[in-house]
């Protein structure tokens, strides 16, 4: 089913005749500065659970260029070991994690050093090479005395950060490198939501500071989730901080993630906007981005722990692929030289937004949607500014050829993406302008290139 085309897109229009639009002539503009590259794309961008092997079209997943995968098929501990081949071989991804699940069968039933022995050992019978090992999902949400995650208002208290070391964490880890000293281990996964979990940044740095003093510090330290919808910057601030602090105390770490960054408990979770803030904070914190999987709440009518859901970016039944899957298809086939947002570092107040620039393919390429918790944003302005000098690969005659894909919030599949806008508009003083409407949750996609 082909998308409806929801937004409208104005070019070289002054703020007066914006007005008689209906346009505000306050409307927000996100620069970017072609004259300032910040670093190579990373992409770093990943799933959890939420699939089940052959059975979607291999393209869905191949296309959109999944980099990492937290567990398998479902919850199940020995889930991963199941869908292992399916990722590695057929679908392309190269980074599988393994979650012990040290709360669930068949590991629940075993002492932790024996689950944790079992996990390892049957990874190396079957010649499977995970890149990291996980000990326990949400520890800061989890009591031993329950059969699941425990929740703040379940009658035991969720485990202390003392006990969970003891009890858990290093009798785990240490079996761990027992039965196989080069592996990768990655935790403590836990949630960084205030409201969930009061004090949770403390008890996540109290966890740092106890894993050095006792020798088992994770090669990968991860954290789910964050207080608020600004998702690039608070996770950039907070990867600096783990970073600065592992550093300050003379250890060191191969990476940071996290492990779960949104979930599909509403709309707003599986939009195109929402997802350009998740792939900002892949390339500006330098870390994995695992999109969630599960949620209590349908979307669209869609429940999304059964698989293959594909962390939500699906249809109900599976039978298509929603606005959203696009936006991760274009940030999968972009590359290039990130380029500096004049505005802030993701974007304006209301603007969410990444560009790169590669010279070798003569594109640039932009993502921009409507920051989480704004409204629709008539006559956004995308502004390229040191075009001419900077990146005269995309410009001739002082002219760059432009094409705007619409990236709506949609409910039904989507076939295609729309074109908005294709053709040349002007370099003037150095700098394009492109100017149009962007729904709430939408997104748009633009890509220049030489007339």
């Amino acid at each position: 089913m082909p998308p409806q085309k929801r937004t409208s897109i104005s070019f070289r229009l002054p703020a007066l005749a914006l007005c008689f639009l209906g346009t505000s002539v306050f409307a927000e503009t996100i620069t970017f500065d072609a004259a300032t590259p910040e670093g190579p794309k990373r992409g770093r961008v990943g799933f959890l659970n939420s699939i089940k092997a052959d059975v979607l079209p291999p393209e869905w997943i191949t296309e959109i260029a999944p980099s990492i995968w937290r567990g398998g098929a479902g919850w199940n501990p020995d889930g991963a070991f199941e869908i292992y081949e399916y990722f590695t071989k057929k679908v392309g991804v190269k980074r599988v994690i393994l979650e012990l699940s040290l709360n669930r069968k068949p590991n629940r039933d075993l002492p932790i050093e024996a689950a944790a022995e079992r996990m390892v050992n049957k990874a190396k019978k079957r010649g499977q090479t995970f890149d990291s090992i996980e000990i326990q999902n949400e520890p800061n949400l989890w009591s031993p005395n329950d059969p699941v995650q425990s929740k703040p208002d379940l009658p035991h208290p969720p485990i202390s950060v003392e006990e969970f070391m003891q009890k858990v964490w290093i009798p785990a880890f240490r079996a761990i490198k027992k039965a196989d000293p080069s592996a990768n281990v990655f935790g403590p996964s836990t949630t960084m939501v205030s409201k969930v979990m009061p004090n949770c940044r403390e008890k996540l740095f109290a966890f740092i500071d106890a894993a050095i003093e006792t020798n088992t510090l994770p090669e990968y330290i991860n954290w789910h989730f964050q207080d608020g919808h600004n998702i690039a910057e608070s996770h950039t601030k907070l990867a600096n901080e783990i970073r600065a602090h592992v550093t300050a105390k003379g250890a060191r770490i191969k990476g940071i993630a996290a492990g779960e960054t949104i979930r599909p408990g509403d709309e707003r979770n599986t939009s195109p906007s929402v997802a350009i803030d998740v792939f900002a904070a892949s390339e500006f914190a330098d870390m994995d981005q695992i999109h969630a999987a599960w949620s209590a709440i349908p979307v669209y009518g869609q429940k999304t722990s059964p698989e293959p859901v594909l962390g939500g970016l699906l249809t109900k039944d599976y039978s298509g692929r929603r606005g959203v899957w696009w936006t991760y298809q274009f940030y999968a086939k972009t590359s290039g030289e990130r380029l500096k947002c004049l505005e802030g570092m993701s974007g304006s107040a209301n603007l969410v937004g990444l560009a790169f620039a590669d010279a070798s393919s003569k594109r640039i390429r932009v993502l921009v949607g409507a920051r989480d918790g704004s409204n629709h944003q008539p006559g956004s302005v995308v502004q390229i500014d040191n075009l001419a000098s900077s990146a005269p690969y995309v410009v001739k005659n002082n002219k760059v050829r432009v094409r705007v894909l619409n990236n709506p919030q949609t409910e039904t599949a989507v076939e295609e993406l729309t074109s908005a806008f294709e053709g040349e508009l002007p370099v003037e003083n150095g700098a394009v302008k492109i100017t149009g409407d962007i729904l709430k949750w939408g997104a748009l996609l633009l890509e220049l290139s030489p007339p």
